[in-house]
């Protein structure tokens, strides 16, 4: 999730599931905090930090939606975090439609 525009995407779909205020503005303020590179602190202006407690918790709350549609399609699939493997028959007409719907709503999340 290091190419995450997450200004606009990730908190709204945080927003949806977090209702405190409080939780959202310490929410943003951890990803907006800088990071560390040769010594020096720069902004952070995409992404999120990795390796983080967080950075799971974020990716299960921006990809639910996906999870619920491939489940909806009745496709298999193991996800943890943003690491996802879809398993789907490669003689099934509906194949293509799936991996352009999951591809789109990627690209759509900015994570593609």
């Amino acid at each position: 999730m290091d190419c995450l525009e997450w200004q606009s995407t990730l908190m709204a779909r945080v927003a949806r599931k977090v209702k405190d205020k409080r939780v959202l503005k310490l929410i943003r303020r951890y990803l907006s905090a800088g990071m560390m590179e040769g010594g020096l602190v720069s902004p952070r202006t995409q992404g999120t930090p990795q390796g983080g407690p967080l950075s799971p918790l974020l990716s299960n709350i921006l990809l639910d939606d996906l999870d619920r549609e491939l489940e909806k399609r009745g496709h298999c699939f193991c996800r943890y975090a943003d690491d996802c493997n879809v398993y789907v028959q490669t003689d099934c007409p509906c194949c293509d439609r799936s991996w352009h719907f999951s591809t789109g709503e990627l690209r759509a999340l900015a994570v593609l």
